[in-house]
Formats: C-alpha cells, sequence, structure tokens
C-alpha cells in the first residue's frame, strides 16, 4: 500500500489524540528504549522521545512517503531513530522497554508475525502499548 503523508497528516487528528492517551495510559519514563511500531509521519514518535528523553526512541514505518516526513518532524532530535522495515520483518531482540503502536497493525497482513517480532524485540518485563 502506498501512503500519501500530507494527506494522512491532514486527516488523523484523531489518531494523534488517541495516541497521546495511550502514551499517557504508558507511563513513559525518561530513560525508556521505545520501539514505535508503524511511526507513519512521526509526530508521536517525537512526543514519546520528549518523554523518553535519555533514552532512544526508534520508529519502524514500511512507508518511505511516511518516513521522509518523519525525518522533516524529527529532524535535530538526537533520540529518535527512523527505519524503513515492515512490523512483521522487525528484527530488534531483547532491545526495548516499551513497544508502542497506535492506529497501525491494522494494515499488516501478517499479523501474528508481527506481534511474534515485536514480543521479541521487549526487554524482559518491557510492555507493550
Amino acid at each position: 500500500m502506498r501512503w500519501d503523508a500530507e494527506k494522512y497528516d491532514s486527516a488523523k487528528a484523531p489518531q494523534i489524540d488517541a495516541g497521546k492517551e495511550l502514551i499517557a495510559m504508558a507511563q513513559v519514563c525518561d530513560s525508556e528504549s521505545i520501539l514505535d511500531v508503524g511511526c507513519g509521519t512521526g509526530k508521536l514518535t517525537v512526543e514519546l522521545a520528549r518523554l523518553s528523553f535519555k533514552g532512544d526512541v526508534i520508529g519502524v514505518d514500511s512507508s518511505p512517503e511516511m518516513l521522509k516526513k518523519a525525518r522533516k518532524v524529527s529532524w535535530g532530535i538526537e533520540n529518535v531513530h527512523l527505519v524503513q522495515i515492515a512490523a512483521q520483518s522487525i528484527d530488534f531482540v531483547d532491545k526495548f522497554d516499551l513497544a508502542f503502536s497506535n492506529s497501525a497493525l491494522q494494515w499488516v497482513k501478517e499479523q501474528r508475525e508481527a506481534i511474534r517480532r515485536v514480543y521479541r524485540a521487549l526487554n524482559r518485563g518491557g510492555r507493550i502499548a
């Protein structure tokens, strides 16, 4: 699927609001390592990075168009790193304290594999929001 990042950003206010609520419920600490699965245009990735300012936030998305916009949004934020990869192909192991995903996993065809890989990416005691 090809995404239009500008159109997506102009129409996604409810998703951003829901994502901010999810971030609040996740109780992000200042030094956590966070995986943002389906980071899209990066607005919530930046919010996660602001809260976990001593940690790193890795945003992953399969869409080069979305990541291009995310790079603009996160430019200059040193603890944000963006990777073009599909959720079902994530290859991190025991790396993250929190795996975050907002309004993204419904677009993944191989959901079982994506969830398996997200869990594998978590540190012992890590959590998903």
